[in-house]
C-alpha cells in the first residue's frame, strides 16, 4: 500500500505481466506521472475508488494495455479524466466494475474480440463517447443498463462485426444504442493490384 505515493519525479511506469496484485493507492499523488504501460495478465480487483492505484495522479495522458492482458481489474482507471482513446486488447475477456468510470474526455472505445462481460458502471460517467468498436460476434454481457449515458446511447456510433448486428440490437443494454452499424474488423483497409495477367 502507498508504495510510490507522492513520487513527484515518477513520469513513466511499465508494469510487467508477472504481477498479480498491487497494493492500495500504490501510485497515488504522483503528479508527474504521465504514461503507464499495463502488461498485467490478471490482477486482483481494487476494492473501491478510494483504494485505486492511481488515485490523485491527474496527469496520466497515456494508458496502454499490453497484448497479454486478460482481465482489467475494478477501479483501475477510475476518474482518469484525460484519457481520450481506449483500446482493449484482444485477449481481454472481462472488464471489472467501474474500471473506467467517472471520466470526462473519452471519445473512442475499442473492445477486443474476446470480451464477454463488462462490469457494473465500467464506463459510467463518460458522456462524450462518440464511437465504440465492439469486435466480439456475441454482444458482451453488460451488468447494468445505465452503463452508458442517454447522450451516448442516442448519438454514439456502435460498430459491430458485419452480419452480427442483430446480436447487439436485441441484447440487454446494447439495444439502447440508436446507431448500430456493421464493420469489417480485419484491419485491411483496401487491396490494390498493379497488374493482372490471365492465360487459358
Amino acid at each position: 500500500s502507498n508504495a510510490f505515493k507522492g513520487c513527484k519525479g515518477l513520469t513513466h511506469i511499465e508494469v510487467p505481466n508477472s504481477v498479480t496484485s498491487i497494493g492500495e493507492r500504490a501510485f497515488s499523488s504522483c503528479i508527474g506521472l504521465t504514461s503507464v504501460v499495463w502488461n498485467v495478465k490478471k490482477c486482483y480487483d481494487f476494492v473501491d475508488a478510494w483504494n485505486r492505484p492511481f488515485k490523485d495522479s491527474p496527469n496520466i495522458i497515456s494508458f496502454t494495455f499490453g497484448d497479454s492482458v486478460e482481465y482489467i481489474p475494478a477501479y483501475l482507471c477510475y476518474e482518469m479524466s484525460v484519457l481520450t482513446n481506449l483500446e482493449i486488447p484482444d485477449l481481454v475477456t472481462s472488464i471489472g466494475e467501474s474500471a473506467f468510470g467517472n471520466g470526462d474526455n473519452l471519445t473512442i472505445v475499442a473492445l477486443g474480440n474476446s470480451v464477454t462481460s463488462i462490469g457494473k458502471d465500467a464506463f459510467k460517467g463518460y458522456d462524450n463517447i462518440e464511437r465504440i468498436d465492439s469486435k466480439p460476434d456475441k454482444a458482451p454481457i453488460i451488468a447494468n443498463e445505465d452503463q452508458f449515458s442517454d447522450n451516448v446511447y442516442a448519438n454514439a456510433d456502435l460498430f459491430v462485426p458485419i452480419g452480427y448486428e442483430d446480436n447487439y440490437k436485441y441484447a440487454y443494454a446494447w439495444s439502447e444504442f440508436h446507431n448500430i452499424k456493421g464493420k469489417e474488423f480485419t484491419g485491411i483497409e483496401n487491396v490494390s493490384l498493379a497488374s493482372l495477367s490471365v492465360a487459358v
